[in-house]
């Protein structure tokens, strides 16, 4: 199978990417995040529910192929490797955050892609061509905002009641993110 790379044309710094850096400003959610990496889901799934949630979309937690290539492929091999060096090791120091902020980056681009896709979803009229994005999964919902937070967050986690997705939905519930 041959590997899609992003479109040439992602914006990379835009209003989802934006969202990511104020979400990981506070600590609790930051926290919830990493927890649940580890566990082994994808930020980028979070952020993307949460996203799609102030867009007024219901996303149904599917993921393109050619997005979760990209993470399988680059962002977490890179990761991988990030981890593997050792932080108190002062001889990888510099080898690991150069390792750190190429993972990042993978991230930014994934959020990209992710951002088209849902630019896309909101307002089809405006559509890029059929080839360059794959099928989007969202439809627009009149659930007030934090109904679809928690439906959309729902949807991603499968229905689980586990501590990981619990404690995502209760610090939104708690009024921890920024608006």
């Amino acid at each position: 199978m041959i590997r899609q790379h992003p479109p040439a044309d992602l914006a990379l710094d835009n209003p989802l990417w934006q969202l990511a850096g104020r979400y990981w400003q506070v600590p609790a959610f930051e926290a919830a995040c990493l927890n649940a990496q580890g566990a082994g889901w994808s930020v980028s799934h979070i952020l993307v529910a949460l996203y799609s949630s102030e867009r007024g979309l219901a996303w149904d937690g599917v993921e393109p192929a050619v997005i979760c290539h990209w993470r399988q492929d680059v962002t977490e091999p890179l990761r991988a490797l990030r981890q593997a060096l050792n932080r108190e090791q002062a001889t990888v120091a510099a080898l690991r955050q150069c390792c750190k902020q190429a993972e990042l980056e993978a991230e930014r681009l994934e959020l990209a892609w992710w951002h088209a896709l849902i630019s896309q979803a909101r307002e089809p009229q405006n559509a890029p061509e059929p080839k360059a994005l794959p099928t989007c999964h969202w439809q627009v919902s009149l659930l007030a905002h934090e109904a679809l937070v928690r439906d959309n967050l729902d949807r991603l986690f499968q229905g689980s009641t586990a501590p990981l997705s619990q404690s995502i939905i209760s610090a939104i519930a708690q009024g921890a993110l920024p608006s």
